[in-house]
């Protein structure tokens, strides 16, 4: 059994009302983990019933799709997920919270950052109150901020999620290798939301501070950029071993 084969996708009816999408998404992903351990999961994973589609239903599934997706790269570890924590109140606290901000927007860095924090909880449960605040500091933060976030932390990985490339411009200096980042947006505007991390205290340096770097390229100072905090934030929220290496 797959998430895919426990979700339905109908005519899209944006009137439709979707209060009991978030239990019933929780439920075809516990059905499905569960349906993968042996002895429980055949009790479990039938007679899950289909829901029909609004545009944020639509995002759901995809929520879904993509969690099955990477659950994919950790099969052989899913015997050794603790049962109980996915079954527990602050596992479903934290699958509804982050696919309702899923539904809300489009922007793909959330995406990312809302998906790591769920599937890396699943493979490694942490204390409640530190999930949550990172998953307020999602929600807090702008697409923008996250996409310089994930830059810093991985930054192969943020060129190819953009359908670049990084390496015949890895020794540019961190300003213009950020220009070709974020090449739609202005300098003066992304600059700003990087001096919003610093603030923060997500990143170690102001944009202040970029005009007296040292000779050492762009990608050097991007993999030296982020705070503890930052780091911290990275490693709950995105899968930086696996993906895009």
């Amino acid at each position: 059994m797959s998430i895919r084969d426990s979700v339905s996708v109908d005519k899209v009816n944006t009137q439709q009302d979707t209060s009991d999408l978030v239990p019933k998404s929780i439920g075809v992903l516990q059905r499905y983990i569960l349906s993968e351990i042996p002895i429980i999961g055949p009790a479990l994973a039938s007679g899950f019933d289909s829901y029909s589609s609004t545009v944020r239903q639509l995002r759901a599934k995809e929520f879904i799709d993509r969690i099955h997706e990477r659950l994919k790269l950790i099969e052989t570890k899913l015997e050794e997920m603790d049962k109980n924590y996915l079954q527990s109140e602050d596992f479903q606290e934290l699958f509804r919270d982050a696919i309702e901000q899923y539904m809300k927007t489009r922007e793909s860095s959330k995406h990312e950052f809302l998906l790591g924090l769920v599937v890396n909880s699943m493979k490694n449960p942490s204390d409640y109150l530190e999930r949550d605040f990172f998953l307020r500091k999602i929600n807090d933060l702008s697409a923008l901020h996250l996409e310089l976030l994930l830059f810093y932390a991985n930054p192969k990985k943020a060129f190819s999620l953009k359908g670049k490339s990084i390496d015949n411009i890895r020794n540019l200096p961190l300003r213009r290798l950020i220009g070709e980042y974020l090449k739609d947006i202005g300098e003066d505007v992304w600059k700003a939301a990087h001096d919003d991390l610093h603030n923060a205290n997500l990143v170690s340096m102001s944009t202040h501070d970029f005009g007296v770097m040292t000779a050492a390229s762009g990608l050097e100072r991007a993999n030296g950029m982020l705070t503890p905090l930052g780091k911290s934030f990275a490693e709950k929220c995105l899968d930086l071993e696996k993906e895009h290496r």
